[in-house]
């Protein structure tokens, strides 16, 4: 196990231009046991997984003011108003 996981982590990948998208998930299960002992171990597993995709490869969406936080609170607020 240890090997696959080191042969697995050492193939790093090319980051791609432009604005990407970057997803990360942790999974940590825990063995639950109901005894508190001195010494007691429980497994635990844990897996990580991450995710990149390119969203736009000419890298523009930075600036777009349309996209700006202050832009879509307003939008979102607006929306609200109308329809709630």
């Amino acid at each position: 196990m240890k090997l696959w996981t080191r042969d697995l982590a050492s193939d790093q990948k090319e980051f791609p231009p432009g604005d990407c998208m970057v997803a990360i998930d942790n999974d940590q299960i825990v063995q639950h046991k109901w005894k508190v002992k001195v010494g007691q171990k429980s497994r635990v597993s844990v897996v990580t997984s991450v995710c990149q995709a390119e969203v736009n490869s000419l890298g523009l969406l930075q600036i777009r003011s349309d996209l700006a936080p202050r832009f879509i609170v307003m939008t979102i607020f607006i929306h609200n108003k109308l329809y709630h």
